[in-house]
């Protein structure tokens, strides 16, 4: 799913929000699950990339899932999960985390 960010950000949040809620009764492939998941998450933050980390059961936290749109530079995917990862114990603690990145 490439779309440019023009069209991404055109997107009403209402309708990233209904897409999103649609996604709880998804049935199909799980990787088109996760795609069009994070793709939603980045239009509804106006993000160029979402990073999906969680908890292992060793308790040390990993990148599950990412996704990179077409205005996310390959140079700065190294920058965006250092800093998700960064960021991810607030996260968990407040249920949300952002941060402004400068690269």
């Amino acid at each position: 799913m490439l779309i440019n960010s023009q069209t991404r950000f055109q997107e009403s949040g209402k309708t990233v929000l209904e897409n999103l809620k649609n996604l709880r009764f998804f049935g199909g492939d799980e990787k088109e699950f996760w795609t069009s998941f994070l793709y939603y998450t980045s239009v509804l933050c106006k993000s160029p990339a979402v990073i999906f980390i969680a908890r292992g059961v060793d308790n040390e936290w990993s990148v599950q899932q990412e996704y990179y749109g077409n205005d996310a530079h390959e140079a700065d995917k190294n920058l965006f999960v250092t800093s998700a990862m960064g960021i991810v114990e607030r996260a968990y603690q407040n249920g949300f985390a952002y941060e402004r990145l400068e690269a």
